[in-house]
């Protein structure tokens, strides 16, 4: 299976999910309607992704006036993935607090996307059709079409920034919105809660702006039959509780198809879960009830939030 940023985009990186819609030149397109409501209530499934009694992963750690709860995440959502479990829904309604990567409700935080997106667009007189190579170029515009989305706003895109576009408009296509994903769905019940952040917009921006952009979005147009096959595996197994079948998607060695995939995984997946981690152990040494919500993909493998915590001296409950 060729590999996208559908992985990066679902479960690593939520500053993705607002890029269409902070982008000044949205457009009205086929893949645009099943997000154009901006405040949904996720309703209970009709068909369980899961046979009955599974379900997502919850943790625990406990300091000595804390609890800390952590919850991987789904970043954009399917109204199968609701309602959670009592223990899930029970754990944040006892918590004081809300955190995430980043809070994508916080004021000013549209006009914020908007300037950090300025480093997506090329220079005056440059085009996209000029930094691409004409094969990958038509490809592009090819797979554009095929969605019925026309390539005229994208053409002052730089590469890295049109290949997670792409990948959002190919998982939005499928049905998924980040309206729906579980961030949003724990931001609509956090009135009474504050919320905190890992990290921050500007820097999972500049994290995506590393990527070689013509390689990644070659990969996401040619990973776009597959992308059906790789959402839903994803789906199942996060809903289910599943981390092995997780692990196995999301951290096979793609180094032999992504050039520099090493330094991905050590830039967006490794060092991000060293510092939220540490993050996270400083909120367990304060006082209160602490809800983390991050991409699923943190708490999988030996570099995981998990195991650098337990390596830290935390005992890490699994509930």
């Amino acid at each position: 299976m060729n590999i996208s940023l559908i992985l990066i985009v679902t479960l690593f990186l939520l500053s993705c999910s607002p890029v269409l819609k902070t982008d000044p030149s949205s457009i009205d397109t086929k893949t645009k309607d099943s997000t154009a409501q901006e405040d949904i209530t996720p309703s209970p499934a009709k068909g369980s992704l899961c046979e009955e009694g599974a379900r997502q992963k919850l943790w625990r750690i406990d300091g000595d006036s804390s609890t800390v709860y952590m919850f991987g995440s789904i970043h954009f959502g399917i109204p199968a993935f609701y309602p959670f479990s009592d223990e899930i829904n029970q754990a944040f309604e006892k918590s004081q607090y809300l955190v995430v990567e980043i809070n994508s409700q916080k004021e000013g935080i549209g006009s914020e996307m908007a300037e950090l997106m300025k480093a997506g667009y090329l220079s005056e007189g440059e085009t996209l059709e000029q930094k691409l190579s004409p094969e990958v170029y038509n490809q592009l515009e090819e797979t554009l079409s095929a969605m019925g989305v026309p390539i005229a706003p994208f053409l002052h895109f730089r590469p890295w920034m049109m290949a997670v576009t792409l990948s959002v408009l190919q998982i939005q296509s499928l049905g998924y919105s980040p309206e729906m994903g579980v961030e949003s769905y724990f931001f609509r019940k956090s009135d009474d809660k504050e919320i905190l952040e890992l990290e921050s917009a500007e820097y999972q921006m500049k994290l995506l702006s590393m990527l070689d952009g013509e390689d990644f979005l070659s990969y996401t147009i040619l990973s776009g039959e597959s992308a059906k096959q790789q959402m839903q595996a994803l789906s199942t197994a996060w809903a289910c509780g599943d981390s092995v079948s997780l692990a196995s998607i999301v951290l096979k060695d793609y180094s032999e198809h992504i050039p520099g995939y090493e330094q991905i995984y050590e830039e967006m997946f490794k060092k991000r879960n060293h510092a939220m981690a540490r993050r996270i152990s400083e909120l367990a040494q304060n006082k209160g009830v602490y809800f983390v919500v991050v991409g699923a993909g943190h708490f999988l493998g030996e570099d995981s939030i998990i195991s650098i915590l337990a390596e830290n001296g935390w005992v890490v409950k699994s509930l």
